[in-house]
């Protein structure tokens, strides 16, 4: 049982590894290539502009993200299900809803990326614990 319980933490360890390791190739993919990238999704050349100056949260938040997909799968992998979905909801109604409801009424579009990166922090935080929980009771 021990033994089980240590190569779960090693695999663990190695999987959150990976994750920040994706997440920081990607986040120096986007960081070099950004006009690139966004001449795949647009030509209007304002629509870029905007774009340009939201760019750092998307280049930024990569690692967090890599890291709360890693928490993701291994809840999964856990039986984690009841606990993450709960994270969530909770984290879209009292972090997502009420950040993104700032662009209401004229306000920045730059709150709707505050409001998922603030998300993502937010399920890589619970991931934490919720994984941490599931390896507590092995």
């Amino acid at each position: 049982h021990q033994k089980r319980k240590g190569d779960l933490l090693v695999l663990n360890r190695r999987l959150l590894i990976l994750g920040c390791g994706v997440g920081v190739i990607f986040t120096l993919v986007y960081f070099a290539l950004a006009d690139p990238l966004l001449a795949l999704f647009t030509r209007d050349k304002s629509v870029v502009a905007v774009a340009l100056e939201l760019w750092p949260f998307l280049y930024l938040c990569q690692v967090i993200n890599g890291v709360s997909f890693v928490y993701d799968g291994l809840l999964f992998g856990l039986g984690g299900f009841r606990g993450l979905a709960w994270a969530m909801a909770l984290g879209v109604i009292l972090i997502f809803i009420p950040l993104a409801l700032q662009t209401y009424g004229g306000g920045s579009l730059a709150w709707v990326w505050i409001a998922l990166s603030a998300l993502n922090v937010w399920r890589m935080i619970s991931g934490i614990v919720l994984v941490r929980g599931r390896l507590a009771l092995l």
